[in-house]
C-alpha cells in the first residue's frame, strides 16, 4: 500500500480470492442463510461473466447477466435480481473499504425497476359484500351450532349450504 492506495494492479486481483475473503469477513457478521445466498449470487455471477480477475467483472457483463435472468423461461422477481447485484456490489465495496481495490467497478450499475406485475384489484360487488358480512355475523354461530349438534362439517357444497340454512333457522 502506498499513499493509502493498493500497490497491486487492481485489475489483476483474482475475484475467486476476493469472494472467499469477503465471505470469510461476512461469517461472524451475518446469518448462515445470508452468507449462503451471497455465496450463491456471487458464484453465479462469476460463472456467468467468466470473470477471473476484477478487470473481467465489468458493468456490461453483469448487466448482460441480469438481463439474461430477466428474459429466461421463469424470470426471477425484481427483488431477486436486485439481490444478485447487491451481493456483487457489496463484495466490491468491501474490497474498496479494505483497500484491496481503489474503486468499485460496478458502482455505476443501478438496480432494475422494482415494478412487479400485480394483479389489479377490483372492489367487491354489493352481493359479495353482503355475503362477507353475513359470514362474519353467522359464521361463529354456525360453528357453535355444529359443535353442539355433534354433526360433522359436510364436504359437499350443497350439503354444507343445507346444513348452514338449517342451523340459521334454528338460531333465529
Amino acid at each position: 500500500e502506498r499513499n493509502g492506495l493498493p500497490t497491486q494492479n487492481s485489475g489483476a486481483v483474482l475475484v475467486e480470492s476476493l469472494k472467499n475473503r469477503y465471505l470469510a469477513y461476512l461469517e461472524p457478521r451475518v446469518t448462515r442463510e445470508h452468507r449462503n445466498h451471497a455465496r450463491h449470487h456471487l458464484e453465479t455471477i462469476l460463472n456467468h461473466t467468466r470473470a477471473v480477475t476484477v478487470r473481467d467483472l465489468t458493468p456490461e457483463k453483469v448487466d448482460a447477466f441480469l438481463r439474461s435472468l430477466e428474459t429466461g423461461v421463469t424470470p426471477p422477481s425484481p427483488r431477486t435480481l436486485k439481490a444478485y447485484l447487491q451481493s456483487a456490489k457489496g463484495m466490491l465495496n468491501w474490497a474498496v473499504e479494505m483497500r484491496v481495490l481503489p474503486f468499485n467497478p460496478l458502482a455505476t450499475l443501478k438496480p432494475r425497476s422494482q415494478e412487479e406485475k400485480r394483479k389489479k384489484r377490483r372492489p367487491l360487488s354489493e352481493d359479495e359484500l353482503a355475503r362477507l358480512f353475513d359470514a362474519g355475523r353467522w359464521g361463529p354461530l354456525i360453528r357453535e351450532g355444529l359443535q353442539r349438534s355433534g354433526r360433522p362439517i359436510p364436504k359437499d357444497a350443497e350439503e354444507k349450504l343445507a346444513l348452514v340454512q338449517d342451523i340459521r333457522r334454528q338460531l333465529e
